[in-house]
């Protein structure tokens, strides 16, 4: 080893000789220092809640390339000092290099390549698009325990029901692409979307809901906290950890309460949370995801006119409805009901510690004790003999909000501890999380017109129909498609001129309103033979924008439903939906797929037999068409597809007792099943 201090005898070594070794000894240390600097290390972004930037070099006097925010995992190459002598790392973005200032980035002291860590993953049944996350937080936190919760149910299905209008909302003022422009929740005419809480309070697209529902998106050492379980734990939650989260909020204070006794609010939570047995950092954070960091709702003030003296800190029973609104509907709850009787959870809550010490005992016989027993299950309740209800906010980011705040309450000494989280896992999740939509703007994606030629689309356009046919004549080669959008920020891809192959022909005309959402309008164009002919199909039937035909009485044969398509110059074939080619004589059922063509073979639509009450696809509907829906209710074996829509009797968007009791009614004979 070369000692680049040792002593230098002069009459061993010239100063030139003692020169050229402290050069020697310089370069070495600059090849170590570079060596380490740009060895491969990675790092997680912390403590920014605006985003850190990320810069084309080392300093803020370079352009700024793009942000990157909390939790973010980054990939460590190098390092260098900028003017200031600040430190700047180099990190792998968008295929190139950025850099970041070093004050916002944790180095991951483990590195991510936990061998052992990645077998529990597995036995855990975590998908790979779980681990990256998971493995950040492994290194940070060792102690920690992740648990898959496996709830059994779709994806798709999941998102469907928290995605029915007034289950999850979000706020008038949120972007464009936040809000659901369903009939039920969005004028189209006007613009205007429909208020389904005071406050402003409007209904959420399906792409928020998903976003929020989607907890690879929470995977960060501050979002993870929304699956925390919430049992009270002496050895980890402490008054400290509740002045921690409260800090800066109404909450952080001593005050006079009703009986004219000093109250410390961090006390009094924390007593109430020890009690109830529920953490009482959630407690904090719940109150101040109810009454803001202020506190100036009417439901804690003590003052609201007719209400003196009674306070509701979790907003229970805080539902607008009969004429009064939320905070009103709050406060009746808290006196006891409308007749003031009402003793349950220690009202009446004439006193802020009554309030809330029996506002977190009903918390937690209501959730914490029903298997609700985290932030993210108050809020989306995927388990339970009534999953998708029973929720504790109708925000949609609720969740995620109360999580952010429950992190405060865990200092780096508490988050050493072996804190358990509960993650949900669904069946037939997307390979990648959801995206946040970030779309403003317009949501119209309508059409003023649509025009094939001067041809006659079937049916006639209406903004609510996807799919339409028209038939053109040999001697037309090619056709002019006119479509108008509504809103002059619409942009239209796939119209103009089309050339046309003899047979069917399909064209997509998408409009992308202002905010990027899309409206999909399908065109199959059939261009005659030329040995001429008519060709028309006038079903008696319904054909819905998702090629389902249905309409068709129970007990059908195959030649009647093909007469009743009224075919003219082409005919039809009916499969099974396995492929096998049905008979004549053979009952037309839910799946069945039929398939028309013109005269030359070539094919002009496909349809999908729907059969309300027919689940199992036989054409009748029986006992075992009632018990598939028993089954699908109990989750022991869901329905899916058309057979979903068979199963949906009464049309309300989900299979139910309803819909049992309304098929075993159509067995008994006494209420028929109109198709």
């Amino acid at each position: 080893m070369l000692h680049c201090g040792r002593r230098m005898e002069k009459n061993k070594r010239t100063m030139a000789g003692a020169l050229a070794v402290f050069v020697v000894c310089m370069v070495l240390v600059s090849v170590l220092v570079a060596s380490y600097a740009d060895s491969v290390r990675y790092g997680v972004v912390t403590g920014t809640e605006v985003g850190l930037s990320v810069r084309s070099g080392p300093g803020t006097s370079y352009g700024r390339l793009g942000l990157i925010y909390d939790g973010t995992t980054v990939t460590i190459t190098g390092e260098k000092k900028a003017s200031d002598g600040a430190t700047w790392y180099a990190i792998n973005y968008n295929g190139g290099t950025g850099y970041v200032i070093n004050t916002y980035i944790r180095i991951i002291s483990g590195g991510l390549d936990d061998k052992e860590f990645e077998a529990y993953l597995k036995e855990q049944g975590f998908p790979e698009s779980y681990w990256d996350g998971l493995k950040v937080l492994h290194a940070m936190y060792p102690e920690w325990v992740f648990q898959a919760d496996h709830n059994g149910f779709d994806w798709n299905y999941a998102v469907d029901q928290e995605s029915k209008i007034g289950n999850s909302l979000v706020q008038s003022t949120s972007k464009s692409s936040w809000k659901s422009t369903d009939p039920k929740a969005y004028n189209w005419d006007t613009g205007k979307w429909t208020e389904f809480d005071t406050g402003g309070w409007v209904a959420a697209s399906r792409e928020i809901v998903a976003y929020y529902m989607d907890p690879r998106n929470f995977l960060t050492q501050n979002s993870i906290f929304q699956f925390l379980l919430q049992s009270y734990d002496s050895k980890v939650q402490n008054v400290a950890g509740v002045e921690r989260l409260v800090d800066g909020t109404f909450l952080d204070a001593t005050v006079t309460d009703t009986d004219g006794k000093k109250i410390y609010y961090p006390q009094v939570i924390y007593d109430a949370g020890k009690k109830a047995g529920v953490n009482p950092y959630v407690l904090a954070a719940m109150i101040v995801q109810e009454q803001g960091t202020k506190g100036l709702s009417d439901s804690i003030s003590g003052k609201a006119p007719g209400f003196e003296g009674y306070f509701n800190f979790y907003n229970i029973g805080a539902v607008a409805g009969g004429g009064n609104t939320a905070v009103k509907n709050g406060l009746i709850y808290a006196k006891g009901g409308t007749s003031g009787t009402g003793t349950s959870y220690g009202r009446p809550w004439n006193s802020r510690v009554r309030a809330i010490t029996g506002g977190a005992q009903f918390y937690a016989n209501g959730y914490v004790t029903a298997g609700q027993d985290t932030m993210y299950l108050k809020r989306f309740n995927a388990q339970g003999d009534n999953p998708f209800t029973h929720r504790y906010m109708t925000s949609v980011w609720g969740a995620a909000s109360e999580g952010l705040s429950l992190a405060g309450g865990y200092s780096e000494e508490l988050r050493q501890s072996p804190l358990v989280f509960s993650i949900p896992v669904y069946d037939n999740m997307p390979s990648t999380p959801c995206a946040q939509p970030t779309g403003d703007g317009s949501p119209d994606n309508r059409l003023s017109t649509l025009k094939v030629g001067n041809y006659s689309l079937t049916p006639s356009f209406s903004n609510d129909t996807a799919n339409y046919s028209v038939v053109v004549p040999n001697s037309v080669s090619s056709v002019t498609i006119t479509a108008t959008p509504k809103n002059s920020e619409a942009k239209v891809s796939g119209a103009g001129n089309v050339s046309l192959k003899v047979g069917s022909n399909t064209v997509k005309v998408t409009v992308t309103a202002e905010n990027g959402s899309q409206r999909t309008f399908t065109l199959t164009i059939a261009r005659e033979g030329s040995s001429g002919g008519s060709f028309s199909v006038n079903p008696k039937y319904t054909v819905s924008g998702a090629n389902y035909v249905s309409g068709i009485t129970v007990g059908t044969k195959v030649s009647d439903f093909v007469k009743n398509l009224n075919i003219v110059g082409g005919y039809a074939q009916v499969k099974t939906a396995s492929g096998s080619t049905k008979q004549n004589t053979a009952v037309v059922g839910t799946g069945d797929i039929v398939t028309i063509y013109y005269d030359n073979g070539t094919q002009y639509a496909k349809w999908t037999v729907l059969i309300y009450g027919d689940v199992n696809g036989d054409g009748t509907i029986s006992n075992s068409d009632r018990i598939k829906i028993r089954n699908h209710i109990l989750e022991t074996n869901k329905l899916t597809g058309v057979y979903f829509v068979a199963g949906d009797v009464n049309k309300d968007g989900q299979v139910s007792n309803t819909d049992r009791i309304k098929v075993r009614n159509h067995i008994l004979g006494t209420t028929p099943i109109t198709q």
